[in-house]
C-alpha cells in the first residue's frame, strides 16, 4: 500500500513539474532553440572589470574643523579675550583626519553590546565598545573637551567659550561618545559644590585620562560621570519619580551613605563610574552620587543593567535600562534639595545640546556643499546651480546663526561665574558693560532654554535639507550624511524636549522677570530707529514678554512662537553685532520680513530651505565660500 501510494505521489509530482515547465521550452528546454533567435553563441564570458564609476563626489578627509571652519573660529576670536588655545586648531586637525573620521564611522557600525555575567556566572554588568570608540573618547578627553572650562591644578585659565569649540568640533566628529563627555563636564559643579564628593572625585573629574577599564575609581587617574534621572513614567516630570533613598546611618548630611531602590528608565553610558541620580527621600527629590564600585573596592551590586536601548540614532553610545536594588550611594548637597542641586548639570548639558546641535548642521551642511562642488548634472555643477546655490546659501545661514548663538551663550556662561569680560563683544552690546554677574546667570539661564530650544529645534530640518542635496547616496548607511540625519533629532529630546524649553521661558518670566529685562534691553541695542522688520518684531515680542511675567497660562499655546521669535531675534541681534552686512541683511530679508516669509508669514525659517530669497545675491556666494572651508 505505501509503495502504491509513493508511486501515485511520484507520478503526480513528475506532472505538475512537466506543467510548471512548458512554457519555458522554447526558452531553456531540452531541444536546440531556433538558430539565431536567442544568440546565446554570440554572447561573451565576462571580461572580469565592471564598468567606469564617474561623477561621483569624494569624501573629503582633509578639513580641519577649526582653522577650515570660518564660523566657529571668527565666533571663538571674537569672544576670547586673548587668542584661542593652541589646542583648538590641533583638534580640529585631529578631527578632520581620515583616521578619526574612520573610527567614528566604526564606532557606529558596531555599537555596543551589554554583558551581564562573566564566564563564570558572577554578574558584571560591563559594556563592551568597539576599540574605535575608546580610541576617539580618549582624545576628547586627553584634548580636554570635558574639563578646559574648569581650569586645572597646574593653573591653567577656565574658559566656557574655548571649551565649547572643543566640543562643537568633538560632535561633528562623533556625537555618541559626546553624551558622556558632556556629562563628565556637566557633572563639576554639583560635584564642586559638595565637600564630601569633590574632595575625591573633582581631581578625577578635571584629568585629561581615558581609563575605560571595570576598576575601581581609587585605582584611576581619570574618570567619567553620568546622570540617571528619568523614569519610565515620568520622563522629563521628575518630580513623580519613585526611585526611594533610604539612610543608612543617622547622619543625613552631605556625604552620608544611603541605599537606593527603584528603576531608571533611561541611563547613558552606563560604564560610568559613577551616576548622578535623583531618588525620593522622606524630604523630597534628592541627589545622589551612585558609583560603580563601593569605597572598600567592592562593586556596587545593586547597580545593575537591564538592558541596552536600540536607538534611532546616536548608536556608538550606549543607553540603558538599569536597576536600583539596594545600591549604595552619597548624598549630595541638602536632602531634599535634588533638583536645584542637579540643575546646574541640566544646564550645562542643554549648553552641550544647543552646541552640538549647531556643530551638527555645521558637519551638514560642510558635507552638503563639498558633494554639491563635485557633482554634476543636468549640464551643470550642482553647486552652480541657481536653485541648489538658494539652498546651499539658506542652510548656510542656519548653521552661521546657530554657531554665533551658541558660541555666545558658552561666553554668557564664562560671565555668569564672574569670568572676564569677552572685550570684541563689548562694542554695541549692553551684557559684557552693563550686567552684573547675578544679571548674567539670569539671562543665561533664559538664553539657554531659548537656544536649546532654537538650534534643536533647527537641526533636523538642516540635516534632512543636505541628504536631499546627496540625492539617493544620502540614503546609504555608507554616505556619512545618513547618520548625521538619525543623530540629529536626539538634542531636541535630551534635557526637555521643546515643550519642555517653551514653558521654562514662560516661568522664567514670572520668577525671574529681571532675565527678561536683560534680555530685551540686549535686544534693544539693534532696534535702531524703530523702523526695520527686527524693531516691529522686537515690538511684538516684548508685548508678549510682558504678558508672560503678568499671566504666564494666557500664553502657553503660543509659547514656542514665543521662544522661537526670542531666538530669531538674538540670532539677528548677534549677526548686527558681527559688523558683516552680508550676513546680517541676508537673515534679516530671509528671516524677519513679511516679504522673505512667503509660505508662512513672519516666521520665515518655517519654510523649506531655499525658498527665501534675499535682495543681495551675492551674498550667498560669501555664505557658501565661508561653507567650503579649507
Amino acid at each position: 500500500m505505501l509503495a502504491r501510494a509513493a508511486s501515485r505521489a511520484t507520478g503526480a509530482s513528475a506532472r505538475l513539474h512537466a506543467a510548471r515547465a512548458a512554457p519555458l521550452r522554447g526558452l531553456c528546454g531540452s531541444g536546440a532553440p531556433r538558430s539565431g533567435s536567442l544568440g546565446l553563441e554570440d554572447l561573451a564570458p565576462p571580461a572580469g572589470t565592471h564598468h567606469t564609476i564617474f561623477n561621483q563626489s569624494v569624501k573629503r578627509t582633509d578639513v580641519n574643523f577649526f582653522t577650515g571652519d570660518t564660523a566657529l573660529r571668527e565666533a571663538t576670536e571674537e569672544l576670547c579675550s586673548g587668542p584661542p588655545d593652541a589646542r583648538l586648531a590641533e583638534y580640529g586637525a585631529f578631527c578632520g583626519s581620515e583616521a578619526a573620521q574612520t573610527d567614528a564611522q566604526l564606532a557606529h557600525k558596531f555599537p555596543p553590546s551589554l554583558q551581564n555575567y562573566d564566564r563564570s556566572g558572577n554578574r558584571v554588568d560591563f559594556v563592551q565598545y568597539h576599540e574605535a570608540y575608546h580610541r576617539t573618547m580618549g582624545a576628547a578627553i586627553e584634548a580636554r573637551v570635558p574639563s578646559l572650562a574648569w581650569g586645572a591644578e597646574g593653573g591653567e585659565a577656565a574658559t566656557q567659550v574655548q571649551r565649547a569649540a572643543l566640543a562643537m568640533m568633538h560632535y561633528e566628529l562623533e556625537p555618541g561618545s559626546s553624551c558622556p563627555a558632556t556629562m563628565t563636564f556637566a557633572a563639576v559643579p554639583p560635584v564642586r559644590a559638595s565637600p564630601a564628593a569633590a574632595e575625591f572625585w573633582l581631581p578625577k573629574l578635571l584629568s585629561n585620562v581615558y581609563d575605560p577599564r571595570n576598576v575601581p575609581a581609587s585605582e584611576k587617574e581619570g574618570v567619567v560621570f553620568g546622570m540617571s534621572m528619568t523614569e519610565a513614567q515620568g520622563g522629563s516630570d521628575v518630580r513623580s519619580n519613585t526611585t526611594r533613598a533610604t539612610p543608612l546611618t543617622s547622619s543625613r548630611e552631605d556625604g552620608s551613605g544611603w541605599s537606593l531602590q527603584g528603576a531608571k528608565w533611561f541611563t547613558s553610558a552606563p560604564n560610568s563610574d559613577a551616576f548622578l541620580t535623583l531618588a525620593q527621600s522622606d524630604k523630597g527629590l534628592s541627589c545622589f552620587l551612585v558609583p560603580r564600585w563601593l569605597p572598600d573596592g567592592r562593586r556596587n551590586s545593586g547597580f545593575r543593567v537591564m538592558q541596552l536601548k536600540d536607538k534611532l540614532g546616536d548608536r556608538s553610545n550606549a543607553s540603558s535600562e538599569v536597576e536600583y536594588d539596594n545600591a549604595w550611594g552619597q548624598l549630595v548637597g541638602r536632602e531634599g534639595k535634588g533638583i536645584a542641586t542637579i540643575m546646574e548639570m541640566v544646564a550645562h548639558t542643554r549648553l552641550d545640546c544647543a552646541l552640538g546641535s549647531a556643530g551638527l548642521m555645521r558637519q551638514a551642511v560642510r558635507m552638503a556643499v563639498s558633494h554639491c562642488s563635485q557633482r554634476s548634472a543636468f549640464g551643470s555643477v550642482l553647486v552652480e546651480a541657481p536653485l541648489m546655490r538658494a539652498v546651499l546659501a539658506d542652510l548656510a545661514m542656519e548653521s552661521e546663526a546657530s554657531v554665533l548663538l551658541s558660541m555666545r551663550l558658552a561666553a554668557w556662561f564664562d560671565a555668569a561665574a564672574g569670568g572676564e569680560p569677552c572685550e570684541a563683544a563689548a562694542p554695541g552690546s549692553v551684557t559684557a558693560a552693563d550686567h552684573s554677574p547675578e544679571q548674567m546667570r539670569a539671562l543665561s539661564r533664559l538664553a539657554t532654554a531659548i537656544s536649546k530650544f532654537l538650534i534643536c529645534k533647527r537641526a533636523p530640518g538642516v540635516a534632512v535639507e543636505a541628504l536631499e542635496c546627496h540625492g539617493g547616496n544620502g540614503y546609504d548607511d555608507r554616505w556619512e550624511i545618513e547618520r548625521v540625519v538619525r543623530q540629529s533629532p536626539l538634542n531636541s529630546i535630551w534635557e526637555g524636549s521643546g515643550n519642555v524649553q517653551a514653558l521654562d521661558i514662560l516661568r522664567t518670566c514670572a520668577k525671574e522677570p529681571e532675565a527678561m529685562t536683560s534680555l530685551l534691553r540686549e535686544l534693544s541695542a539693534s532696534a535702531g530707529d524703530g523702523g526695520s522688520a527686527y524693531a516691529s518684531r522686537l515690538a511684538a515680542v516684548s508685548k508678549r514678554a510682558a504678558a508672560a511675567a503678568s499671566d504666564p497660562a494666557s500664553i502657553v499655546p503660543q509659547a514656542r512662537a514665543f521662544a522661537e521669535s526670542l531666538g530669531t531675534l538674538l540670532q539677528a541681534h548677534l549677526l548686527t553685532l558681527k559688523g558683516n552686512d552680508q550676513l546680517s541683511g541676508f537673515f534679516a530679508d530671509t528671516r524677519l520680513s513679511e516679504a522673505g516669509a512667503v509660505l508662512s508669514a513672519g516666521v520665515g525659517p518655517n519654510q523649506p530651505f531655499g525658498s527665501r530669497v534675499p535682495r543681495d545675491t551675492a551674498a550667498a556666494d560669501a555664505l557658501i565660500a565661508r561653507a567650503v572651508g579649507n
